[in-house]
């Protein structure tokens, strides 16, 4: 009878090989056994593949298996080596390189979830278009965009977030509020209509009832006086323009003594 010597965990004697526990009885049988019964080369990875086990007269040899190869968007996973899709194991696998969403990793299903919210800090809803108002909306975590209305004819400058164009325009200053104006209505005056110029930085209204053209004083770009009025026949009232650039067309308050107050709308061009 042969020596016994070990090969990989297996011991032979002769021709007969058997694990260590089963020694006795198969010696008693006097049977022979495959060196590779089992497969002893199996490393319990699934995903790299069957190893394989080819014997020779000294005991057992292995050799790698072919990994497996799973379809775009697909990862194999452990232990049975099936291929699932969008496969994670962290919310960094989860990653979409969006600021605005929280990123992460079901640990049930290994599947990613990207959750809208425009409240993190990383976040901005500035969507570098000055024809929008941009806000975040809590509710739904998202970014909500408000165009700018512009009059019929004009276009917005998304650099400035001024319309402008065949259209009327909202001014940003009294001295670029020249026009037209009505409303229904002012201060008594029977034709509803002024006009508003400017003379060389010098604000202009005519068309006011009982009144010659009334020269304003600038007070700021957006707000302007004018003493000594002559108003229902009585001189000595206080006359005040405002724009008011939130409108959207542009509106005055004309005040005389307190008791006339109208807003004014620049007439359709």
């Amino acid at each position: 009878m042969n020596g016994i010597f070990h090969n990989h965990g297996m011991v032979r004697m002769g021709r007969r090989c058997m694990t260590t526990l089963a020694m006795v009885v198969l010696l008693s049988l006097g049977a022979g056994c495959d060196p590779c019964m089992n497969n002893p080369c199996d490393d319990g990875v699934a995903c790299n593949g069957v190893e394989l086990c080819s014997a020779d007269g000294s005991g057992f040899n292995c050799s790698g298996g072919q990994p497996i190869q799973c379809e775009a968007g697909e990862t194999c996973t452990e232990p049975d080596g099936a291929c699932v899709g969008e496969g994670c194991a962290s919310a960094e696998d989860c990653d979409d390189s969006d600021p605005c969403t929280t990123d992460d990793c079901d640990a049930t299903t290994s599947e990613c979830t990207n959750t809208p919210d425009c409240t993190a800090e990383t976040c901005s809803c500035d969507d570098a278009d000055a024809c929008t108002g941009d806000a975040c909306n809590p509710e739904t975590g998202e970014c909500d965009y408000t165009a700018v209305v512009c009059a019929e004819g004009e276009t917005c400058d998304p650099d400035t977030g001024i319309c402008a164009g065949t259209g009327t325009s909202i001014p940003q200053t009294l001295l670029d509020a020249g026009g037209t104006y009505t409303d229904s209505g002012i201060c008594g005056d029977e034709d509803n209509s002024v006009t508003l110029t400017n003379n060389n930085g010098t604000l202009t209204l005519g068309g006011f009832s009982g009144n010659n053209d009334i020269t304003f004083t600038l007070v700021d770009d957006i707000t302007a006086t004018a003493t000594d009025v002559t108003a229902f026949g009585t001189p000595g009232h206080m006359l005040t323009l405002t724009l008011d650039r939130q409108m959207g067309y542009i509106a005055f308050d004309l005040t005389v003594a307190g008791n006339c107050s109208s807003d004014l709308m620049i007439a359709p061009q």
